[in-house]
């Protein structure tokens, strides 16, 4: 899209935007003490939407309230499940947002797992993200974000702090939606490079390449360069057929996996589940341009801004398959829906026109609908067939 010393109530209710609609649990869950660390977190085996967890606690003493005495959570979320299709994302972005008028006074963060010049320490629990405070005065809130991904319910681990003198109890409320990566298709199998060096900004860049599935692939990322050394990322690997995810942040990215050999920074913190994918940084507006290739082949210098703290920003490779068309879609030019996802809805609109022209524009593969006869599919390569096609399509309507 995150106990106290006094007493505190977490309410979670998760709304899935882009997902089907479901009906609501109504489960209330309770806290169990001691949960003063991560050994002895309190584990919700599975975190459904409309469930509520109570959580009260009087501090690490038998009676007195102790400011910032911290109580851990362990979250199974709902997975986003198997892909049901090649157009289908395998990744939920979902917030984690604590309310109460005094919202100044709380602490929320996510935690994971030391890592050190590549080995991961697997009861050694560290700070991965510190919740944001967001708005004014009474109607302050504080925000964390993560990324879950795969098919099984996860394990995500959550710290509350407060303080005695705050005794009304805040919620946090939980949304997700399903997250739709740019999509690239023109990649041979065998060595493919990705890499933020030499692309016009500074960013300390972190990248990981996962399955079509969400599950992140064994070394696979890279934090700094290491020939030569470089805050910017470079990962090249060689890669078989088939449809891979790219996650792409500021330093750090975090997921269950050891640093790669060939990262010059090999110590950056973990998360204890696959499912899990975290970025640390509440910075806002920073470049992330990123140039993909097939090595001595083609290849996307892509520009990108990472424009909300925690974002994500995901890509989605098909390495020596093409993009499948749309299986939905009145004619070629109904690409999107009204949010601007892929496919089409069988509706003619603004967001079809804007989101060919933007993908016309930067030379992305949703705006190949035509071969260069204007037959469907494409033939990849966006030239004045798919602009043609597009329009004349646009004004035919459905």
């Amino acid at each position: 899209m995150p106990q106290v010393a006094g007493l505190g109530i977490l309410a979670a209710a998760m709304t899935v935007g882009a997902l089907p609609k479901c009906s609501l649990a109504q489960d209330l869950y309770f806290e169990q003490e001691p949960n003063d660390n991560r050994a002895t977190a309190t584990v919700i085996p599975r975190f459904a939407p409309g469930d509520m967890l109570t959580a009260i606690s009087f501090g690490n003493t038998a009676f007195g309230l102790v400011d910032n005495s911290p109580d851990f959570f362990d979250l199974r979320p709902s997975a986003p499940g198997p892909a049901t299709g090649p157009l289908s994302p395998a990744v939920l972005e979902v917030d984690f947002i604590l309310s109460n008028s005094r919202a100044a006074d709380f602490a929320m963060s996510l935690r994971g797992l030391l890592q050190s010049a590549g080995t991961i320490f697997p009861t050694q629990d560290i700070l991965l993200q510190t919740s944001v405070l967001e708005g004014t005065g009474s109607t302050q809130t504080r925000r964390c974000r993560a990324y879950i991904a795969g098919w099984a319910p996860p394990k995500l681990l959550v710290r509350i702090n407060g303080r005695s003198t705050v005794l009304a109890p805040y919620q946090v409320t939980t949304t997700a939606r399903q997250v739709t990566p740019l999509r690239f298709d023109r990649f041979a199998p065998g060595p493919i490079s990705i890499t933020t060096v030499n692309q016009g900004h500074s960013t300390d860049t972190d990248l990981w390449l996962f399955t079509q599935e969400g599950t992140p692939i064994p070394d696979a990322g890279n934090d700094d360069t290491l020939q030569p050394i470089s805050p910017r990322s470079t990962l090249i690997r060689n890669l078989a057929a088939g449809r891979y995810l790219l996650a792409l942040t500021d330093s750090d990215l975090c997921v269950s996996l050891a640093s790669p050999p060939d990262d010059a920074n090999r110590s950056r913190p973990v998360t204890d589940d696959p499912g899990v994918i975290i970025g640390t940084s509440a910075a806002v507006n920073v470049p992330l341009n990123v140039r993909i290739s097939s090595v001595g082949g083609a290849g996307y210098s892509i520009p990108l801004t990472k424009t909300e703290p925690f974002q994500v920003i995901w890509l989605e490779l098909f390495v020596g398959v093409p993009i499948p068309a749309p299986t939905t879609g009145c004619n070629p030019a109904d690409i999107v829906d009204g949010g601007g996802n892929p496919p089409g809805d069988g509706t003619l609109d603004g967001s079809d026109f804007i989101a060919f022209i933007n993908a016309f524009a930067s030379d992305q593969p949703l705006a190949d609908i035509v071969d260069a006869g204007g037959n469907t599919p494409g033939d990849g390569t966006i030239d004045g067939s798919d602009f043609i096609a597009f329009i004349n399509n646009f004004a035919a309507g459905c």
